[in-house]
């Protein structure tokens, strides 16, 4: 069997819908690092959260139990905001960069998405504020 290439014009078309395919597949987040946005792509793998770029290159090892999201304006879309992002590692929340670190330890039942420099956090069922610090 031989394969026949598609004709040029046809081209853009195909990695226009495999871009869609990838978009409808995995849930996609645009981060910064450093004045370059970068655009990461869900994974999952036996279970745990991580992230690939769009070249297939693992950018946040699968580690993770859940990513939190941006619930303001699309529950879908991992959300690196300012630079943070809610991961679960166990039973508790903390704060990842773009390499996948803690920024800040897990150690509540719920993170939200940073905004203007705090975030919403739960412990229990009581619900806090906390700044870049943690605190």
């Amino acid at each position: 069997m031989s394969l026949i290439p598609a004709p040029h014009f046809m081209m853009g078309r195909i990695a226009s819908m495999l871009q869609l395919a990838l978009a409808i597949h995995f849930a996609a987040s645009v981060a910064c690092a450093g004045d370059e946005p970068v655009t990461l792509l869900e994974i999952r793998h036996e279970g745990k959260c991580g992230c690939i770029d769009l070249h297939g290159n693992i950018i946040i090892e699968p580690k993770f139990d859940d990513f939190g999201f941006n619930w303001w304006y699309d529950a879908r879309k991992p959300d690196f905001s300012e630079g943070y992002r809610p991961a679960k590692l166990g039973e508790k929340w903390g704060y990842i960069n773009l390499r996948g670190e803690f920024l800040i330890e897990p150690r509540w039942t719920m993170g939200e998405p940073f905004r203007n420099g705090r975030a919403k956090v739960r412990d229990g069922e009581a619900w806090g504020i906390i700044d870049k610090t943690g605190r």
